[in-house]
């Protein structure tokens, strides 16, 4: 489980990242910004299920 949750965990947070962006239409320099909070919600949900 603990080497699924690692495997998915990029995949997941560039997922949310672009889907984020398309549906608020931030400007491209927000991206770093919006894929950084991303990545921190998906690290601390990815802790519940270790």
């Amino acid at each position: 489980m603990n080497v699924i949750v690692k495997t998915a965990l990029p995949i997941v947070t560039s997922a949310a990242t672009a889907w984020i962006m398309k549906k608020t239409r931030l400007p491209g320099l927000a991206t770093p910004i919006v894929s950084l909070a991303v990545g921190a919600a998906v690290a601390k949900a990815a802790q519940r299920f270790r």
